[in-house]
């Protein structure tokens, strides 16, 4: 999870790396994206021309567009 933190930091010059949270007793991580700009920039970079995605997930990104006003 480190290198895919690390990754999106710098391919999509986020203004912070996210963080990584590790639960101890699964086999389960999660990143953390710290500001509602660099959250948006990822969401664009996972669903802009993408066709294969979960429409429940995708329906959520564009409330937080529409809720935080980026539409």
């Amino acid at each position: 999870m480190d290198d895919i933190a690390r990754y999106i930091y710098e391919q999509l010059q986020l203004s912070h790396q996210p963080k990584i949270r590790d639960y101890k007793d699964r086999h389960l991580s999660e990143i953390k994206v710290a500001s509602t700009k660099d959250m948006k920039i990822l969401g664009d970079w996972i669903y802009n021309d993408s066709t294969i995605y979960l429409t429940r997930k995708k329906d959520i990104y564009n409330n937080f567009l529409q809720y935080h006003n980026f539409c």
